[in-house]
């Protein structure tokens, strides 16, 4: 497990223990949506500016090696609202250039996934990726199942989110499936408990009625 992935399990442990018995948290998940996707504009400008490396510096995080590969990729990228990105698998390949060119002794992973996004598909991009991981995925589970299983994404992805940050988890097989597989058996098992009909306790008159048909029968 990473460093950063323990206190990420115990924040969102508790913010699932604690909004559990809500019943209306769409406005909640949407606005936590937007939340997510303007913090990501800062985290990348925080990164191509190096505030975050010192950041992490003085809290004595050691980057392993992470802040130069952040600061190679300044000069592929834009903060801009019109930049457009490389396309699908440009960090991949750039690292390799990298590697060739002698700037690394190693090609290592990017360990940074936001940037990765913004860096491959832009702005735009980076905008439909987080507005429909963060804000319609919610809502769309809330809609399907109910706040408790859209809840169940939030937290989940609120992890992972964290990883994303310094690792490379947003595009493995198996994080996605587990992301998504996870919170559909869970939305199943929720709709499945709506469905189930309730026994009723029939009254005197319910009973008497049943009786006569039986007995007309």
């Amino acid at each position: 497990m990473k460093r950063i992935a323990i206190p990420a399990v115990v924040l969102f442990a508790l913010v699932g223990l604690l909004l559990r018995k809500r019943q209306r948290l769409t406005k909640f998940f949407i606005f936590l949506g937007f939340a997510w996707t303007a913090f990501f504009l800062l985290y990348i400008y925080g990164v191509r500016t190096g505030i975050v490396s010192r950041l992490f510096g003085t809290l004595g995080i050691d980057m392993m090696g992470r802040e130069y590969l952040w600061q190679l990729a300044n000069r592929c990228y834009t903060f801009s609202p019109s930049y457009m990105g490389h396309g699908f698998e440009y960090i991949d390949t750039v690292v390799g250039q990298w590697y060739q060119q002698g700037l690394l002794k190693v090609a290592y992973a990017f360990h940074n996934d936001i940037l990765k996004v913004f860096v491959e598909i832009g702005f735009p991009g980076l905008m439909g990726w987080a507005l429909s991981q963060y804000v319609a995925y919610p809502v769309f589970w809330v809609k399907y199942a109910d706040t408790r299983t859209a809840l169940l994404y939030v937290c989940e992805l609120g992890y992972m989110t964290v990883s994303y940050l310094t690792d490379n988890t947003a595009f493995y097989f198996w994080c996605t499936m587990a992301l998504r597989l996870v919170t559909l058996a869970y939305a199943v098992s929720r709709r499945r408990e709506v469905q189930k009909p309730k026994w009723q306790q029939l009254d005197r008159r319910s009973v008497s009625d049943l009786i006569g048909i039986m007995m007309k029968e």
